[in-house]
């Protein structure tokens, strides 16, 4: 692994966007901090190069408050940050959307 991209568009000397790439030069993972507080809200992972999942944790205690997987057809929410998803939101193959409900919900499913 070899670290190529990092931008710092404030120029405070901390790197808002850092993005991992592999000998061959495609992407594999990158860390985004929002807010300029040298704390990386977000993390991306990517498969062959393309973008495939990002998390955001919004209250930076480590855990994901917020998960999109496979160009959007799959999007997780913890509501409260216990480090549950509450809602999801995914696509079938035939383009439907269908949210699950696991908090107050729970087992619920509305398509």
């Amino acid at each position: 692994m070899k670290l190529v991209g990092k931008e710092d568009s404030d120029r405070d000397g901390r790197y808002e966007h850092v993005v991992i790439y592999t000998e061959t030069g495609r992407a594999l993972r990158g860390m985004k901090d929002m807010d300029g507080d040298g704390i990386y809200e977000i993390r991306e992972r990517y498969v062959d190069g393309a973008l495939m999942e990002i998390e955001y944790d919004e209250n930076a205690d480590g855990r994901p408050d917020y998960r999109e997987q496979g160009r959007g057809s799959r999007k997780e929410w913890d509501l409260n940050h216990d480090g549950i998803v509450d809602v999801i939101e995914r696509r079938t193959p035939e383009g439907k959307v269908v949210w699950e409900y696991t908090g107050l919900l729970r087992g619920r499913r509305f398509e």
